[in-house]
């Protein structure tokens, strides 16, 4: 990357980390101190944790912005309603799990349908853990069969509860709940409304956790149910017909494709620039270029011209505005501007 005099490159806290030593700034006083403790200082302010350049001494350098990780954690319906399409569940889920395109997604497994407690579910039976090598214990966890009733409010409250500790500890990924079910909630105070309100707190939730659904032979009521829990949650839902393994690995294949779309990890530390991230510059893979602006949040986005934004709630990752999704997602390479400060 090249920059022009004035503009920096990613100078970041992340390079605190290789104990470096850069002149910190306020206003135009200048310097050199180590920038790993002037971080760490609690009174130090913007301008010296970004410990940015000054205007007149700006570098460029080349930071890459990567697409962020997902982790998923399933959790399937084990009522009864399932037993003819049990095999097919199973087998849909290893399709996916096997899937090349899947590698490095993280998955975790939980069933429902015994227990009216949250915590219940807020525990995975099988951990959050990359593909392929946790494909086997997510396989292997498949009761004989299902046997249980559908008590989907507490199911996904307790999903949701272990995917918000589990985003927190990994800021980095994109973690989303995909609930799989073909039953009508009923048991332990169920209904169509309060697993549908459960969904969108999660999604209104700090941070937010989209919950995916995806429902087996969804017809009728049931139909119902997983559009109205969708329309809560923020994604569409998927529907696919019973004892259909392909349609099953396809659905998933989605979610995942989906899921972290246009979503990029920033370097270590950048958010702390956030104020002087000043555009991104996408490369096509014929060369040109595209300067995609920073706006400062979701509410900010251009319907037509888009833009990119740091999520405040997830400040080590930059989302896009719709409009700038499929720009993105065509990149040879994205890298970010940033202004030195005044």
């Amino acid at each position: 990357m090249t920059l022009g005099r004035g503009v920096a490159g990613m100078t970041a806290l992340g390079l605190a980390a290789m104990s470096c030593e850069l002149p910190a700034v306020v206003g135009r006083q200048c310097a050199t101190q180590a920038c790993a403790a002037v971080a760490a200082r609690p009174d130090a302010s913007d301008c010296d944790r970004a410990a940015c350049l000054r205007a007149d001494d700006c570098v460029a350098q080349r930071q890459p912005i990567t697409p962020a990780g997902l982790d998923m954690y399933m959790l399937i319906d084990a009522s009864a309603s399932l037993l003819f399409s049990w095999g097919d569940t199973q087998e849909g889920l290893a399709q996916f799990l096997y899937d090349a395109a899947s590698s490095g997604v993280g998955v975790g497994l939980q069933f429902f349908g015994e227990s009216c407690d949250p915590a219940r579910y807020a525990q995975p039976l099988v951990p959050i853990a990359a593909l392929p090598q946790n494909a086997q214990p997510l396989l292997a966890a498949f009761p004989i069969a299902p046997t249980q009733e559908t008590p989907t409010r507490p199911a996904l409250q307790g999903a949701l509860d272990h995917a918000r500790r589990w985003q927190r500890a990994h800021p980095t990924r994109v973690v989303i709940v995909t609930l799989v079910t073909d039953g009508f909630p009923e048991e332990c105070d169920s209904t169509a409304e309060n697993v549908s309100e459960v969904a969108s707190k999660g999604l209104a939730g700090s941070p937010p956790i989209r919950t995916y659904v995806v429902g087996i032979d969804a017809v009728g009521d049931i139909l119902n149910v997983v559009s109205g829990i969708s329309a809560a949650a923020g994604p569409a839902p998927l529907t696919v017909p019973p004892q259909s393994a392909a349609d099953l690995a396809r659905a998933f294949a989605i979610v995942r494709d989906d899921a972290a779309s246009c979503r990029y990890v920033l370097p270590s530390g950048l958010h702390q620039v956030a104020p002087w991230i000043s555009q991104l510059r996408q490369t096509a893979l014929d060369g040109t270029t595209t300067s995609v602006v920073v706006v400062p949040d979701a509410e900010h986005c251009d319907p037509d011209q888009g833009g990119v934004y740091v999520d405040a709630t997830l400040p080590s990752q930059l989302l896009s505005c719709a409009a700038s999704c499929p720009l993105l997602r065509a990149a040879r390479e994205l890298e970010l501007l940033t202004e030195c400060p005044d």
